[in-house]
Order: C-alpha cells, then structure tokens, then sequence
C-alpha cells in the first residue's frame, strides 16, 4: 500500500519514505528483521511500477529540476509565515469548517484519552507528523507560484492524509474509555459486554 501511493502525482513520495524509515526503525528496535523483509518485498512490485513510469514517461518535477535554488526559498521568513498561515488554516477546516473534522478527532482523542503505552500507535503518530512537515517543507521550496500553488494544490493534499489522520487518532485513543466494558448484573462469571 506504501509503494502504490507513490503514485499519487508528487504527493505520495514522502508517504513511501516516511512508511519505509519507520519500518526499518521498528524491525531495529524489536530486532525483527523479518518485518523490514515482508515490508521491501511488498513495496518492490508496486515501487518498481512508479519508478519505471517517472523514469521513462513522466517529465522531471518542478522541485527536482530547480534544486539549487532550494535553501533561499526554504530560509525565506515571509514564505515560512505564508505557509504556516496556509497550513493551520487548512489544518482547522480540513475542506470545510462545517465537517469540523479536525475538532471531531480532537474531541474523540480528549474524551477517549492518548494511551502513550502502545508503542505502534505513537509510530502511526509519528508517520502522519512526519508526512505532515514533508508537505510544509514542499511547500517552501516549491518553485512555483506560492499562493497559487498553495490555493490551487493544498485541499488535495489535505484530503490525501486526512485518513493517516484519523487512523493517527484511532490508534492512539484508550479503547476501553470510549467503549467501557460492563458486567451484566448477576451474571459476574459471564463474558463483559460492550456498552
């Protein structure tokens, strides 16, 4: 699934990266090399597809053909203000403050409770934060248009992790504080129900 997002125009680059640092850091630290093994070996199929595709048939990326020109507009304060400004408001409204999406998920997370004990879900965590800087950083060295391209490209690109978000919230929250388990009454012996 990592590599077929890499043929997401640009934007699922930093998806496949990110996805593929991460596993080799959990199989290091669970000492699990079969992990990192099954994880190369289903991304190859589907990476090898995009590489060959960009390789041989699509036209070099913006950013990739004006390089050299990355550091100014990445140390640029009135381009990191405009971004930033871009990026939290895009962030409250996720396509529309009346879906208030992002207040849903931080509601269910306050209600439910950050369970910090579950080290995969503070990995998943981590993948979104992580995806979320690479977009902020494309942004910033966008050769293009800034507030075209930021106008013309970010709902998409929000609607492209709003799932890693949700997935992020869900595996972080406390199961058993949204859906508390109760004994029937009289019955102390039986299974727990789910309210």
């Amino acid at each position: 699934l990592a590599g077929f997002s890499g043929w997401v125009k640009n934007d699922g680059t930093p998806f496949v990266l990110i996805t593929s640092l991460m596993m080799l850091v959990m199989s290091l630290r669970k000492r699990d090399a079969t992990g990192i093994i099954r994880f190369v070996i289903g991304l190859a199929v589907p990476l090898a597809v995009v590489l060959t595709y960009r390789e041989f048939l699509a036209a070099p990326g913006n950013i990739v053909t004006s390089a050299g020109d990355m550091l100014p507009r990445l140390l640029d304060a009135d381009r990191i203000r405009t971004v930033l400004v871009f990026f939290l408001k895009q962030t409250y409204l996720f396509g529309s403050a009346a879906y208030a999406y992002t207040l849903i998920l931080l509601a269910i997370l306050l209600v439910g409770g950050v369970d910090f004990r579950n080290e995969n879900a503070l990995f998943i965590a981590l993948i979104f934060l992580l995806q979320y800087a690479a977009y902020f950083t494309v942004y910033l060295i966008t050769p293009l248009d800034l507030l075209w391209h930021l106008n013309s490209s970010m709902p998409r690109v929000f609607v492209h992790i709003a799932p890693l978000l949700a997935f992020a919230v869900f595996s972080l929250v406390r199961e058993q504080n949204l859906f508390p388990i109760k004994q029937q009454p009289g019955a102390a012996t039986s299974k727990p129900t789910v309210d």
